[in-house]
C-alpha cells in the first residue's frame, strides 16, 4: 500500500522542495527538516526500534506524534515484538517522555484527545517542541 501512495503522491503534488520517500525510520537516515510528524507508527514497533527513532527526532525543531494509547492510567512502554499489534493489549502505550525513552523536549503541548468507541482507549496528538 506504501507504494502506490508515493507514486500517487509523486504523480498529483509536484513542487522543487516536495519528495516521498519510503524509508525505515528505525535504521534509515531521516531527511533534514524543522518539523517531522507521526501519526500512529510508534505503537507497533519494539522499544529498541523506538529507541532509534527517538534519537532521530531531536534533530528536529518540532515533533507532532499521534499514538493510540490506554484511557486513563497505564503502564507506558511495555516491550512488544515488532509488526505483531500494539502495546494496548498488555494496557499499555508509547510516551517517549518517560523512560525507557525520556525524550528530553522544552515543551509538550497535547493538541487533540480522541475517545475510541471501545471506550478503554484514545487516540492523542501532542506537539513536541525539542531542544
Amino acid at each position: 500500500i506504501v507504494e502506490p501512495l508515493i507514486r500517487y503522491n509523486q504523480k498529483h503534488f509536484k513542487e522543487k522542495h516536495l519528495e516521498f520517500k519510503t524509508l525505515d525510520l528505525a535504521t534509515d537516515a531521516l531527511p533534514g527538516g524543522d518539523v517531522v510528524l507521526l501519526r500512529q507508527v510508534l505503537q507497533h514497533l519494539s522499544n529498541k526500534e523506538v529507541a532509534s527513532i527517538a534519537e532521530k527526532l531531536k534533530h528536529y525543531k518540532h515533533v507532532i506524534l499521534t499514538e493510540h494509547i490506554p484511557t486513563g492510567d497505564f503502564t507506558p512502554n511495555l516491550d512488544i515484538i515488532s509488526g505483531q499489534g500494539t502495546r494496548l493489549k498488555k494496557q499499555s502505550g508509547v510516551d517517549l517522555l518517560a523512560p525507557p525513552f525520556s525524550l528530553k523536549v522544552k515543551t509538550s503541548i497535547p493538541l487533540l484527545f480522541l475517545p475510541c468507541s471501545d471506550g478503554k482507549s484514545e487516540i492523542i496528538t501532542s506537539l513536541y517542541t525539542m531542544f
